[in-house]
């Protein structure tokens, strides 16, 4: 009797559960729908295979029913907009009649619509045009939407060609592991690697009432410390280290650092800077030449980093696997 009513909850919770999607996607068609835009066809179905991802595709016209399908969509979902051609343009009016949408990426919208303001809650917005008319037949990818965040990304794409562009479909694969992404870091109480790097505190905080003890101070020795053949080091940072009460292993004159000015330069900044390049966010790349480290963040931005590279740095030779695109450079990828 005990096992059936357990089996009998068990049957009463998986029916009660709603089933959605955490990020659910809509892709708006061109003019002649799929038959025009056989690679975005073959990306759609790529989609489809995602965990949490749920993507259904309209004509451009049909852009209403994307309207109705993401106001039923439940609190807390995702929403991103894949519009290409009049499917791009038809795209804000999508977000002009929703309460709010995460995410759209207009490929090549036309001249040959009207271009309404984006004027309803859209988180971010990026679109990728080609500004020279002559090669979208007549102006058929060359619209600049408008709107208040639009991220433009300008190309030399067909109108036709577009679809199949890398970049334009690893911005698709990258903005739904990021909206997916916000949903494991909600889940996990954790932050993207990103906000992680920006805000990270040294040292971590601390539970109430404990904290980090303070440094133990140990008693000078009786006379200076003694070189392996006998002779005592001399030197300000021996006598400095005497005075202040702690003993250290100081280094024979010759090898002692320099003493310079102890403000760091301000290249050697973490600054957030612009870096296009093709690599995917969360590569490591060292610019050996001009000794920074950039970390990409994705959309053209990376975080730099001033190193610090000896002499054998710049004398060594890589592999051609983990050279990038500037000379001296090298890549790491992983980086989480």
């Amino acid at each position: 009797m005990k096992k059936r009513s357990i089996a009998l909850a068990l049957c009463c919770a998986f029916l009660c559960t709603p089933v959605s999607a955490k990020t659910f996607v809509g892709v708006l068609y061109p003019l002649f729908g799929p038959v025009a835009a056989l690679g975005l066809v073959d990306l759609v179905s790529e989609l489809k295979s995602m965990p949490d991802v749920e993507v259904v595709s309209y004509l451009h016209q049909a852009w209403p029913r994307l309207v109705d399908d993401i106001n039923r969509q439940p609190s807390g979902t995702h929403t991103l907009i894949i519009g290409y051609s009049l499917g791009a343009n038809n795209a804000v009016l999508v977000a002009n009649r929703v309460s709010h949408v995460d995410s759209i990426i207009a490929l090549q919208p036309s001249l040959f619509t009207s271009n309404p303001t984006v004027t309803g809650d859209v988180a971010r917005i990026v679109e990728m045009y080609n500004p020279n008319p002559l090669m979208t037949f007549g102006g058929m990818g060359s619209r600049r939407l408008v709107g208040a965040n639009i991220e433009y990304i300008a190309n030399n794409d067909s109108h036709l060609g577009a679809q199949y562009n890398s970049e334009f479909r690893s911005l698709v694969r990258a903005e739904i592991a990021r909206l997916s992404a916000e949903d494991q870091s909600i889940t996990n109480g954790s932050i993207s690697p990103e906000t992680s790097i920006l805000n990270a505190q040294y040292p971590p905080p601390q539970p109430p009432g404990v904290g980090y003890p303070p440094p133990t101070l140990y008693p000078s020795p009786a006379s200076s410390p003694r070189r392996p053949d006998g002779y005592a080091y001399s030197g300000s940072g021996v006598q400095a280290a005497q005075d202040r009460g702690t003993a250290v292993a100081a280094l024979p004159p010759e090898y002692q650092p320099d003493r310079g000015p102890t403000e760091l330069s301000p290249r050697f900044y973490r600054t957030v800077v612009d870096y296009p390049t093709v690599e995917p966010p969360g590569t490591i790349i060292i610019d050996t030449p001009n000794t920074y480290l950039y970390l990409t963040m994705g959309h053209g931005k990376a975080l730099r980093y001033g190193i610090g590279v000896g002499r054998e740095g710049f004398n060594s030779s890589t592999d051609q696997g983990d050279v990038a695109t500037g000379p001296g450079s090298r890549r790491s990828h992983g980086c989480g």
